[in-house]
């Protein structure tokens, strides 16, 4: 389906935010953080589940992501700042968020810099800080390589990232057409897959130096302190993640005033199959 609304919002230094909505106009504001890579147009396959559980699904894209302006060298709490201007602008008080994998650090800003104004928060399959001792344990050898080369390689790693990402993006979009016809159930992972490569080629609309610098930030300290966020966290995590290890949820929830953590067989597409049970505890 396509999004109620899209739009963007100008920001204080002339940039263009770019955002889309799904589900009620009318209903509970969530904001939806995509991972690393991702964009706008990342969402549930079945977004018609919005609407139905009257949720004002607003996706955005990050800066250097699909349609929103790049910005050198920003922070977590740079973030914060652009979710700031986009919530006035939509007349939003007080919302609740939704991230996936590497949209957790910014969702962890937005909660320590906005306050009250969050009202809870979801994180499925989040990465959590990897300046800490230990925090490699378990991952697959490439996304260590991904950690260790962005901030030393960027250029040579932006240019693989794009190459592999666009090869991603195109056999997701085979595998939808070669389903389409299929039945019921091979037809759902058709429009997974039709999603898949639906948001990655939008957040690879400028290219990956974006991807690089967030995979960069990941991996330094945060700049923030978790310990500040009052809004309650609920985690979502596979137990047999290896892009983000169990680990990196159960640190997060230690240091954390109010945080729960389910975990759940699985690995790190968790969210294809806990999504509206997670929208759900959410909106609760």
């Amino acid at each position: 389906m396509a999004p109620l609304r899209e739009g963007t919002v100008r920001l204080g230094d002339g940039r263009a935010l770019a955002y889309a909505e799904w589900g009620d106009p009318h209903g509970m504001p969530v904001l939806h953080f995509h991972g690393i890579p991702g964009s706008r147009l990342e969402r549930h396959t079945d977004d018609r589940m919005y609407a139905r559980l009257g949720v004002r699904y607003i996706t955005i894209d990050r800066p250097g992501y699909g349609r929103s302006d790049p910005l050198e060298g920003r922070s977590f709490l740079d973030w914060a700042s652009d979710v700031s201007s986009l919530v006035a602008d939509l007349g939003i008080d007080r919302f609740r968020l939704f991230a996936v994998s590497g949209g957790a650090p910014f969702a962890l800003a937005v909660g320590a810099a906005m306050g009250a104004s969050v009202e809870r928060i979801t994180i499925v399959s989040g990465v959590g800080p990897s300046d800490r001792p230990g925090a490699f344990r378990g991952m697959d050898l490439s996304e260590r390589a991904n950690y260790w080369a962005a901030p030393r390689y960027p250029r040579a790693t932006a240019t693989m990232t794009h190459v592999f990402l666009g090869s991603a993006a195109r056999a997701s979009d085979l595998v939808a057409r070669a389903a389409s016809h299929a039945g019921k159930t091979v037809a759902a992972r058709a429009g997974e897959a039709r999603a898949l490569s639906e948001q990655l080629r939008e957040a690879l609309r400028q290219g990956a130096r974006t991807t690089v610098w967030e995979n960069a930030l990941c991996a330094r300290p945060w700049g923030f302190s978790l310990a500040s966020i009052a809004s309650p966290v609920q985690l979502w995590h596979g137990e047999r993640d290896r892009v983000c290890p169990l680990h990196h949820a159960e640190y997060v929830a230690s240091a954390l005033p109010h945080a729960t953590l389910t975990v759940r067989r699985g690995g790190h597409f968790l969210v294809l199959r806990c999504a509206e049970e997670a929208v759900r505890a959410l909106i609760a």
